[in-house]
């Protein structure tokens, strides 16, 4: 078991009725669900709920979105020794691992009806049965699942079960999008240069270039925009003309072409070849990503 570390650099909004709430319901164990667009810290504050918690388990974060419908189960439940081709060990799934501690269920839409099922069972009997076992083994599990999308019309539309949708939102606690806290984008601004680039700062212009900017990618992309900016900044002050937006970035310039290209086939390369989640970690368009591979790969004949 890992000791849980304290979350350091939380920003100001602590002091957001978000965050409050989470502050209220940390010493329960009763499930939370978190609402928000695609970075905005849904992470973070499960994160933060359970680390000022009683619980002395691990926090296991899984992506229902990574999950292949084949083998969502055994991820989330474990599996033994040949219950399925390919399961040559036993494994233990994420349920086991976060036993008496905190299980973080990140975009849970995801879910196939088939699993979602199977999770039901499981946050209702208190009890998981690995893939390939007819025992069951009692855990002590706190959930904390998130999306960006409206569960609500989704069992409406019965593509997500009315009976689990009931279960995980005991607790619904909302993220604004990162536009509508200018206070928050100031401070995760200067966080950022502090732990990436301590030697960097931005001058007026670049702040309030930054601060009229609506970041549709939220903190993700804020913070893949300041990383950009500070490795192709000549001076450590950051003008406007130096925060690299992603509407603004011109993929003719030569400086940009011979800057962003190894970060691409690097990223590439650690994704396993996955452009979107290349795209997703350099905060990129994936034509953008495209284009380079295409290229490289025309250069190669």
């Amino acid at each position: 078991m890992t000791q849980k570390q304290p979350i350091h650099h939380l920003p100001t909004m602590t002091h957001a009725a978000y965050f409050k709430i989470a502050q209220k319901v940390s010493p329960t164990s009763i499930p939370v669900l978190v609402y928000g667009e695609s970075g905005v810290g849904k992470d973070v504050l499960a994160r933060h709920i359970h680390t000022t918690s009683a619980r002395k388990g691990d926090y296991v974060p899984i992506n229902a979105a990574g999950l292949s419908r084949e083998l969502a189960a055994s991820e989330l439940f474990g599996h033994t020794q040949g219950a399925f081709t390919g399961a040559e060990h036993e494994k233990a799934g994420a349920f086991h691992k976060a036993d008496k501690g905190t299980l973080f269920l990140d975009e849970i839409a995801e879910l196939s009806l088939a699993t979602q099922a199977e999770l039901l069972r499981t946050l209702e009997s208190g009890k998981v049965r690995k893939v390939g076992d007819s025992q069951e083994e009692q855990v002590d599990v706190r959930i904390i699942s998130a999306t960006h999308q409206n569960l609500a019309h989704m069992v409406e539309q019965k593509t997500f079960r009315k009976d689990l949708y009931h279960r995980l939102c005991v607790l619904p606690i909302t993220i604004p999008p990162l536009r509508q806290r200018k206070s928050d984008l100031q401070y995760l601004t200067q966080m950022f240069l502090r732990d990436f680039s301590p030697q960097h700062h931005l001058s007026q212009n670049a702040l309030s270039k930054i601060l009229h900017y609506a970041w549709p990618g939220n903190i993700r992309e804020l913070k893949n925009t300041l990383v950009r900016s500070v490795l192709m900044a000549t001076t450590d002050q950051l003008d406007a003309k130096d925060i690299k937006l992603i509407g603004t970035v011109n993929p003719s310039n030569n400086s940009w072409e011979q800057l962003i290209t190894p970060f691409i086939f690097a990223t590439y390369a650690q994704t396993n070849g996955n452009v979107a989640q290349t795209a997703k970690e350099l905060g990129l368009r994936r034509s953008v990503i495209y284009k380079h591979i295409h290229a490289k790969n025309k250069n190669l004949f």
